[in-house]
């Protein structure tokens, strides 16, 4: 699918898809029960599974766009909005959780900064390598009309959030040398709420004047 960019449209992958899921299923159940130590052969199996994962992803990644861009249509929500909230949920609870479970161990620390990093690695990583792929793709540099588009007003948003935010933490950090507490949660907190009220509020005035 990946190779051919098309849909699977034969009768045996509806065969295939559900027996690959059982198998992994049945594998799964049965070397738990062994309780076996794996053998030296298994990091083939390891190797294997992470390129499906990646492949997976990427599959699963297209049809969540697909779905988004059919909720935009029928919203009539802009697509920057909807990325702002699923897509930045669904991306970022993993990392939410993790530091939750952080905290509770009392390894707060490791969790914020593993928080900020993650975000960070998609920013550089994902956001780089997307604009790079693009700017070979279409043989020059791309011109960016972020603070010269109306329509934009969400990104700009974002991006003025995301400051101030490292700017408070930094702030909340070094007065309360470096011993985080509530003050800094409630604090984020706040402004997630905030940023999410205002996202929405501009754009529904987007997509309904």
């Amino acid at each position: 699918m990946i190779i051919t960019l098309q849909w699977p449209t034969t009768w045996p992958w509806l065969i295939i898809i559900p027996i690959a899921i059982v198998w992994a299923g049945l594998w799964g159940y049965f070397v738990e029960k062994r309780r076996v130590a794996p053998e030296k052969t298994f990091i083939i199996i390891a190797l294997l599974g992470m390129v499906w994962g990646f492949i997976w992803t990427y599959w699963v990644s297209g049809v969540l766009i697909d779905l988004l861009t059919f909720v935009g249509v029928i919203t009539k929500l802009s697509s920057t909005y909807l990325a702002l909230t699923i897509i930045a949920i669904g991306n970022a609870l993993p990392d939410a959780l993790i530091t939750i479970s952080f905290a509770k161990q009392g390894k707060a620390i490791m969790g914020i900064t593993g928080g900020y990093a993650g975000q960070l690695f998609g920013l550089l990583i994902g956001f780089g390598l997307a604009m790079l792929k693009m700017t070979l793709k279409n043989g020059g540099p791309i011109p960016l009309d972020l603070f010269t588009n109306s329509d934009n007003i969400l990104d700009v948003i974002v991006i003025f959030v995301a400051l101030i935010t490292l700017v408070l933490t930094i702030v909340i950090g070094l007065a309360k040398k470096l011993k985080f507490d509530s003050t800094l949660g409630w604090t984020i907190l706040i402004i997630y709420i905030a940023f999410f009220i205002g996202a929405t509020v501009v754009a529904c005035l987007q997509a309904y004047t």
